[in-house]
């Protein structure tokens, strides 16, 4: 029977139109007849175009042959999937459903574009796992609830907020998780809302009180929003725990007693230093005599025994003076000519008895150390009240290393660390393997009275007398830490020659250190960073630079020149230091590597973060150090 034309066919137009599915007819010779909208916006041909196209030249060569099968097939139906070319060149993935028609001679395929649908599936998914995410991980209790009252989902914060497990409250009527007082007003206040449901931002009319498990009522502050079901609106109520908002006046009164509290000890030490010389005076003189009547009464005297309990009040006295004199940085200093080496030999013994056995600790004296102007005992209850900090820091044991060193600092350090002074120092470093500190915590350490130690077991005068008896002695205090790493304290003093003046500023020519080779610099801190490309690049070095590991490889990977040495942090986000080496070292086997981190080396090798031998910096350093370093390391030296 010859085909019937095409335009004679009975093709159900308004189907072809409204269908979102691909509809094509091809005819007996295998070329598109017909194509409905849809088919135009998947595959981006208009009618006209078409018209011209064989069904089986648009298909993917790799799927033709089986397509072509499936069009010989004696079978009035068949299905098959293929790659089918679009106007733009591509190719889009489509199952196809066809229907031969013996009598109009042709066949007629139905296709589903699989990319959309499984794009648009996939969209739905996520959709349904971020609304999840933020549902089950909310810093606030969200808790939905229908117009009788009947709570239909909580969330696991809310489960925390009231006590309750989450199949406990299914189905309950909210009531349960408010006080008999409010339940008879919140049922008319709930009416009023599913009356008109809107959204209600929280503010001081939204504050109402919880009650828990328990029993614990607690005040509590809502917003409300709702969702419409199959079975009306659904009020969502997002609920915030406002203890901590309530007890606010309570803290602020706190805190202003320990505000003047604190200003009566300051005030405390200016009166203290105000009449220092004289009443040491009269302390030396009642300590004088209370000795003198000491060697002159027999211990059977009535007297002797409030002799010695005078002698030892002014020993008290004399010491509490002196502390509060440090904290104000106006105790009277007798300043002399010191070797922190020999004064570290001096005390070794009686820090090593201070720790304890599970506390391991470490001396590494610099050669050839400067001296520096200092009060001797001062410097000495620097340094115990240092060890004893650290020790406080690591209750399970640890590592406690003493480090001194001579440094000099420069402009450019002078500019990131503010307080120090520029010129020839000595840097006394202590640093522990202990629990170390917070941004928080380190932003208040030196402060007076402030302590992370349980009540009664500090006063918050320890750190705060290192910082004042090294102000006061000219120098700085710097701090290095982070949760788990461990903590390092830097005391940074002028150095002076043998007759006590200051030493001048001899900095080394930096034209020795000076170099073109390439050097990548992987620091997450932006200003380390900037002063370190800086340093390089003042002494001729090409540099590349990077906020972390994962940019550095990138960087390295793309970068048509070789690089010569990688100048990297220890701590990172996202990746570390050591790993970011291993990995970069597998593409430049030859790369040289300088570490950098505010710990000292010791410390960061006891705790497994690099090996031990590798070049290593200890932050902060001057442009000389890090150019001697790196000039060292290239060199091989």
């Amino acid at each position: 029977m010859p085909p019937v034309p095409a335009d004679e066919r009975n093709h159900p137009k308004e189907f072809f139109s409204l269908c979102a599915d691909v509809l094509l007819v091809v005819g007996t010779n295998g070329v598109i007849e017909l194509a409905n909208p849809a088919a135009t916006r998947v595959l981006g041909f208009d009618a006209s175009e078409f018209a011209k196209l064989a069904f089986l030249e648009q298909v993917h060569p790799d799927d033709r042959a089986r397509v072509e099968r499936a069009f010989h097939e004696e079978t009035e139906r068949s299905e098959f999937e293929c790659g089918f070319r679009a106007k733009d060149g591509s190719y889009r993935d489509i199952a196809w459903k066809l229907q031969t028609h013996p009598r109009a001679g042709a066949c007629y395929l139905i296709g589903v574009d699989s990319g959309t649908h499984a794009r648009i599936a996939q969209e739905l998914r996520d959709s349904e796992l971020t609304v999840r995410a933020l549902f089950e991980n909310a810093a606030q209790g969200i808790i939905s609830v229908d117009a009788r009252g009947r709570i239909r989902n909580v969330n696991p914060m809310a489960e925390q907020l009231f006590g309750y497990e989450h199949d406990e409250l299914l189905g309950q009527n909210l009531d349960i998780l408010l006080p008999a007082s409010l339940r008879s007003t919140h049922t008319r206040h709930r009416g009023n809302y599913f009356e008109s449901p809107r959204t209600r931002p929280m503010g001081r009319d939204l504050e109402l009180a919880g009650r828990r498990k328990d029993g614990v009522e607690f005040p509590i502050e809502i917003s409300l929003s709702h969702i419409e079901s199959n079975e009306g609106p659904i009020a969502v109520a997002f609920i915030n725990d406002i203890t901590e908002r309530k007890s606010a006046h309570s803290e602020k009164e706190k805190l202003e007693r320990r505000l003047e509290h604190a200003t009566k000890m300051e005030a405390v030490g200016r009166f203290a230093g105000g009449i220092a010389h004289d009443f040491n005076n009269l302390l030396t003189a009642l300590s004088g005599f209370s000795e003198i009547v000491l060697d002159e009464l027999p211990k059977d005297h009535p007297l002797h025994e409030g002799a010695r309990e005078t002698y030892k009040t002014c020993q008290r006295s004399a010491s509490l003076v002196r502390r509060l004199l440090a904290v104000s940085r106006r105790q009277m200093l007798q300043p002399q000519v010191l070797d922190l080496n020999a004064k570290l030999g001096e005390i070794e013994q009686m820090l090593r008895g201070l720790l304890g056995e599970d506390i391991e600790l470490r001396v590494k004296r610099s050669r050839e150390l400067g001296f520096v102007r200092a009060d001797e005992s001062q410097m000495e209850q620097v340094i115990l009240n240092l060890v004893v900090n650290a020790r406080d820091a690591m209750p399970k044991g640890g590592r406690l290393t003493l480090q001194t060193s001579n440094m000099d600092i420069d402009d450019a350090f002078v500019e990131h660390h503010v307080g120090i002074r520029r010129g020839p120092h000595v840097l006394l470093t202590v640093s522990d393997t202990g629990e170390g500190m917070d941004d928080e915590t380190i932003e208040h350490i030196f402060e007076p009275f402030y302590t992370t130690k349980e009540r009664g077991k500090g006063t918050g005068l320890g750190l705060a007398t290192v910082y004042g008896i090294v102000q006061q002695s000219n120098g700085s205090v710097w701090v290095y830490s982070e949760p788990g790493q461990g903590t390092t304290f830097k005391v940074y003093l002028p150095q002076v020659d043998r007759s006590g003046h200051q030493a001048d500023d001899d900095s080394a020519s930096e034209d020795e250190n000076k170099g073109s080779e390439t050097v990548l610099v992987v620091e997450d801190e932006n200003t380390v960073r900037l002063v370190s490309v800086s340093h390089l690049q003042k002494a001729g070095y090409n540099v590349l630079e990077a906020r972390d590991g994962v940019e550095a490889l990138r960087i390295a990977a793309e970068y048509e020149g070789s690089i010569d040495l990688v100048l990297t942090d220890v701590v990172m986000p996202r990746m570390n230091g050591p790993d970011m080496l291993r990995r970069l070292t597998e593409q430049f086997p030859g790369i040289k590597s300088v570490f950098m981190s505010g710990h000292i080396d010791n410390a960061i090798v006891h705790h497994g973060v690099i090996e031990e031998g590798l070049a290593f910096i200890e932050k902060p350093f001057t442009r000389a150090q890090m150019a001697q370093r790196i000039r060292a390391v290239l060199d091989d030296r």
